[in-house]
């Protein structure tokens, strides 16, 4: 992904979007929520300041033109992975990452 491009902000809402809903409530709907409002359906204005806003992962709203901008990010990602990564064995990786290494 090119530095600048609105595509890693659309991968992020993305798989928020998908983590919600495959998961439903937790800190993914949380950010969701709170970066990317426009995906979660209409609430009404609540009438005192004080009243919380009662969206849950049931309320998500995806247009087709949402899973357009999805599949771009999507493919401009894999578009940015380099065909072959070479490893010196000096870097740090996680553990989980090194473990992968040691299985393939």
């Amino acid at each position: 992904m090119k530095i600048g491009s609105p595509s890693p902000l659309v991968f992020l809402a993305s798989r928020l979007v998908v983590n919600v809903s495959k998961h439903g409530l937790g800190p993914s709907f949380d950010e969701l929520k709170a970066q990317y409002p426009q995906h979660l359906g209409k609430t009404t204005p609540p009438m005192a300041k004080n009243i919380r806003d009662f969206r849950d992962h049931t309320d998500l709203r995806i247009t087709r033109e949402d899973l357009g901008r999805f599949q771009e990010a999507l493919k401009d990602f894999w578009k940015a992975v380099p065909d072959h990564i070479s490893w010196n064995g000096t870097a740090l990786v996680p553990t989980w990452f090194a473990k992968a290494l040691k299985a393939a």
